[in-house]
């Protein structure tokens, strides 16, 4: 295998800290999309994107402060970014609700997957 220059793991180091920063952003929205959209039929809904956001942004800020030891976090936001689309199924959000979830996992799962590929590449 191949070792890595230490401008290359400073390189990769700081993509994995930039798409740690997109999940944070993300659990933010998620954090207050409730008070955006209508979640008057889905009330567990409402609950669900606070908890899942706030995981997100600690996930995140968790994996900024140690991105070369961060890959377990970046599945464990993939495996939150799958819940995040599935989980308007689960408690029946309104559409405008359902269609924020759907996008706002598929831009979380491609950042997560990044973030874990890179970091993982790392060692």
């Amino acid at each position: 295998m191949m070792k890595l220059h230490e401008d290359d793991l400073a390189l990769r180091s700081r993509y994995v800290a930039l798409a740690n920063a997109g999940i944070a952003l993300l659990g933010i929205w998620l954090l207050i999309s409730p008070t955006i959209f209508s979640f008057a039929t889905a009330p567990n809904g409402s609950i669900n994107n606070v908890i899942i956001g706030a995981a997100l942004v600690a996930l995140a800020v968790l994996s900024i402060n140690i991105p070369l030891e961060s890959a377990p976090l970046g599945y464990l936001c993939l495996l939150l970014g799958f819940w995040v689309a599935a989980s308007p199924v689960a408690f029946n959000y309104p559409a405008g609700a359902a269609w924020n979830n759907v996008f706002t996992a598929a831009f979380l799962m491609v950042l997560a997957s990044f973030s874990s590929g890179e970091a993982s590449g790392i060692h």
